[in-house]
């Protein structure tokens, strides 16, 4: 009978259809009154007034007394609902203000007055505010440069449009923390009379704006270095190009444009690997898998100068050295890849003809250690026999004796220029010389060549070994000649082996020292140069004392002159050979 939201008078329980039994003997109701409790429409619960000895009959005056009861109940349910509703709210509200990372300041929007905060400012001010608190104080006292920040506009705004006002990156001096950073969001609330009031919410973003200041200065940095590499790999002497690890192209200098016959950048894969290449040793195309940068970029192998001959895109061909290596990320996995090529064709070009050059010069010595030699030596003969076979007067055998020189001369000059060739093509095999005899040698057969131009002193020694070709001999054999050849007098001339110590090696130190004439200090840098002639009765070729500096080094010695009496060149020279002891084990 509740269903019309009416009170519910039940006269006699035993009588009224619908009721419990079970509630009724449970209780022992005899009448009941029953009204329910509404709240905005709503049932929340019921009252009852109920009589357990007999039935009775409710009197118009107790229904509606009972009905005025269950008013009043649901009004103050209602109330403590509401009351327990706004005090839950509340303590949210609270918790939510005590632990936001933002600053709340409600001030007064007639004089900017502190109404209240949630403390979290003060944690940046200095004393007296950190302790006291800033409530009843004008927010211009609290926060410095106010003014300067635009806080008075913004207020003013706010207030007029009653829209909330954002300022973003507010810079904040004179707070105990120092220069900080700030997001501000002032927010108009209606009050119940006058103005209404200024909600702040401040919210420091330092970190941020920092981080975005490194940012910043990264990227700065980044496109700086970028600029950088631009401006290095514009002006190297090679092309340069970056990729991505499906070998799409992100970077080239000019250079490959320029190698590869256009200035248009190669972007794909397929505009660099579909070009026609060649190996330069074998003719063999190369494949998409072959080319370095491919290699790099998706295997991670590094290939240094690989020789390729390729068809530019003007048709042209050209040789290149291609090199590539991958560019590894932080994790160790490849991002990319950077190839270097060098266009080496005219290189190439000139090793060719350097080549060929080197054929036709080896048939020209060929010719003159052979052919010329043999006709020297024909000639020589022919003028032994006219000078042994005929009657010839002093006179007419100078005239032949002449030519003999010359012819010597000759023959001289083509051995040292074949020897100056072996040097050069390292044809000649080095081995264990006893340098100590080889002196002693050299010394005997130089005083049976040359019995009234030279005295030579030296104090045999051996077991002095060095690695040298056969050709040392004529190192020592050289430096003699150029004693005696630039001499106008008998020269004497003393040999002298010792050990020296250079650089943390040991070496034999042999100095052949002349009276001759000496040899100028502005020559002395000049003597082992090629077609330097000396001073003195005969000029020579300029080519002996260069054989002998390409000898000696060779040998891995060195070799100089210098006077035998310091500071008076006119006393003699001192040549000085250094050669690498060889210890016998």
């Amino acid at each position: 009978g509740l269903e019309n939201e009416r009170p519910l008078i039940i006269a006699d329980t035993e009588t009224e259809e619908g009721v419990s039994a079970e509630v009724v003997k449970r209780f022992d109701i005899k009448t009941a009154l029953i009204i329910p409790l509404k709240i905005i429409g709503q049932i929340i619960g019921f009252v009852s007034f109920i009589y357990t000895s007999h039935p009775r009959t409710f009197s118009r005056a107790q229904i509606d007394f009972v009905d005025k009861l269950a008013v009043s109940l649901s009004l103050g349910i209602e109330s403590s609902r509401l009351f327990e509703s706004e005090r839950s709210q509340r303590m949210l509200l609270q918790a939510i203000t005590d632990n936001a990372p933002a600053a709340m300041i409600l001030v007064d929007g007639l004089d900017w007055r502190v109404k209240w905060t949630n403390g979290v400012y003060q944690e940046y001010l200095d004393e007296p505010w950190r302790s006291r608190g800033i409530t009843g104080r004008v927010l211009t006292e609290v926060i410095p440069e106010a003014a300067s920040l635009g806080l008075p506009e913004a207020y003013k705004k706010a207030i007029s449009s009653k829209k909330p006002q954002i300022a973003q990156e507010l810079r904040m001096e004179g707070l105990s923390k120092g220069t900080t950073y700030w997001y501000l969001a002032v927010v108009p609330i209606e009050a119940p009379t006058g103005p209404p009031d200024i909600l702040n919410l401040l919210l420091e973003v330092t970190e941020q704006v920092q981080a975005k200041q490194r940012a910043e200065v990264l990227a700065k940095e980044a496109e700086e270095e970028r600029r950088r590499l631009e401006a290095i790999l514009d002006n190297l002497p090679v092309g340069v190009m970056i990729t991505d690890p499906s070998g799409t192209i992100l970077q080239s200098n000019s250079n490959i444009g320029q190698i590869w016959g256009e200035s248009s950048l190669l972007a794909s894969p397929n505009d660099y690997f579909s070009h026609k290449a060649w190996w330069a040793d074998t003719g063999i195309p190369l494949r998409l898998e072959d080319w370095t940068l491919y290699r790099a970029a998706s295997k991670g192998e590094t290939a240094v100068g690989e020789v390729i001959d390729i068809q530019r895109l003007d048709g042209t061909r050209g040789t290149v050295l291609s090199s590539a290596a991958p560019i590894k990320g932080a994790n160790g996995k490849t991002i990319g890849a950077v190839s270097v090529i060098q266009d080496i064709t005219r290189q190439r070009r000139l090793e060719q003809e350097a080549v060929e050059a080197k054929s036709q010069a080896e048939m020209y010595l060929d010719v003159l250690a052979n052919d010329i030699n043999n006709f020297n030596n024909a000639a020589e003969s022919y003028l032994h026999l006219a000078a042994e076979q005929t009657r010839l007067e002093e006179k007419q055998k100078n005239l032949i004796k002449k030519p003999l020189e010359l012819l010597a001369s000759s023959s001289k000059l083509i051995d040292t220029i074949k020897k100056i060739q072996q040097v050069d093509s390292h044809e000649v095999k080095h081995g264990l010389i006893d340098v100590g005899w080889l002196l002693e040698d050299v010394r005997q057969e130089f005083l049976e060549s040359h019995p009234d131009e030279a005295v030579i002193d030296f104090e045999p020694s051996i077991k002095k070994m060095v690695i040298a070709s056969e050709l040392l001999k004529d190192v020592f054999m050289n430096i003699l000649e150029n004693g005696v050849q630039h001499s106008t007098k008998s020269v004497k001339i003393g040999i002298f082996l010792t050990k020296a110590y250079e650089g943390g090696r040991e070496f034999y130190k042999i100095a052949f020292e002349d009276n001759g004439p000496g040899i100028p200090d502005e020559m002395k840098s000049k003597v082992f140069a090629r077609r330097q002639r000396g001073r003195g009765k005969a000029s020579g070729t300029g080519l002996g004392l260069y054989l002998v500096k390409k000898l000696v080094e060779s040998f891995n010695g060195r070799v100089w002159v210098e006077d035998r009496v310091s500071g008076d060149h006119a006393q003699g020279s001192r040549f000085v050979v250094m050669l690498p002891v060889v210890v016998a084990r």
